[in-house]
């Protein structure tokens, strides 16, 4: 990103945080044609850059101990969360009794229905749970490459406690997630994940409900320091089973890590809040350039 200031002007890169494949490659080299071009930019980007900034703490350290990027040269600004919209506020009594009634244990899945999340797992999960415990449903929300997989196969299972709903509006996301009991976050087991931090994670602590997380890393360090809900282990359904139990069974636990989560993004990743330490970050680096600038002339 170019960004100018009086007379003076710096570029500044910010890597991807997403869970794709420029993540993947940034953690794990190849040898293909294609990512050795890859990386030749990458190197030049971040050797050209005045100045880098990561989502998260682990992607400085992969800069540092890869790239041998000055670890002065990295500022880590989170990504933040539209507290306004996602908050708990926006629950919607008849979009819970659509959805399921009163008598179900709602656990939300809302986001990507793609390969990366390792979604056998939650149904190695549904499947036990018909077995033991028939009040409690999961309702997946969202579109993705492994949508059709993943309802063929509940459907072969005959799995009637999972109910799918379609891609929403952004806006409309927060009344789902407010239906819900609780809220997973899935990604398969795998280091290249430990570098992430799942919006939909953040989105859902903004809206007050319990999360059950299935990510290592930055992102369990995150819901660990909230107190806003339950880690287990990536693709370990007999701990998913567990996590959902116990937040069924114990009310006043789903409450409290609710409230923990909201506090949590209010205090520490609220948009506003990440968008002003962006501004502090700009307006230092252009005070620094107009200073050697001024420096320079004289």
């Amino acid at each position: 990103m170019w960004s100018g200031h009086g007379c003076c002007r710096f570029r500044i890169v910010r890597p991807t945080s997403g869970c794709s494949t420029t993540v993947r490659f940034l953690c794990r080299p190849h040898d293909s044609l294609l990512h050795r071009a890859l990386r030749k930019i990458a190197g030049f980007l971040y050797n050209k850059a005045n100045h880098i900034v990561v989502v998260s703490p682990a992607f400085r350290e992969h800069l540092t101990r890869y790239w041998q990027v000055p670890a002065n040269k990295i500022s880590v600004v989170q990504n933040g969360v539209e507290t306004q919209l996602f908050s708990p506020q926006g629950s919607n009594p008849e979009l819970r009794k659509t959805l399921a009634g009163d008598e179900k244990f709602v656990v939300s899945f809302i986001g990507t229905l793609g390969l990366a999340q390792g979604l056998e797992t939650l149904i190695s999960t549904a499947e036990e749970l018909q077995r033991t415990h028939r009040d409690i449903l999961f309702v997946l929300v969202g579109e993705g490459a492994d949508r059709e997989r993943i309802l063929a196969t509940a459907e072969v299972k005959k799995l009637s406690n999972i109910r799918h709903v379609p891609q929403q509006p952004r806006e409309k996301i927060p009344n789902y997630i407010n239906a819900s009991d609780a809220c997973l976050v899935l990604l398969r087991k795998s280091d290249v994940f430990e570098t992430v931090i799942p919006t939909k994670m953040l989105e859902f602590m903004s809206c007050g409900r319990p999360v059950i997380l299935g990510v290592n890393g930055q992102a369990r360090e995150i819901l660990e320091a909230s107190q806003g809900g339950i880690y287990v282990d990536p693709e370990n359904s007999p701990q998913l089973c567990e996590a959902i139990l116990t937040l069924r069974d114990q009310p006043s636990l789903r409450e409290s890590m609710g409230r923990n989560g909201r506090k949590y993004i209010v205090q520490n990743l609220s948009r506003e809040r990440t968008a002003a330490d962006y501004l502090d970050l700009l307006l230092k680096l252009t005070e620094a350039q107009d200073s050697s600038g001024r420096a320079a002339a004289a």
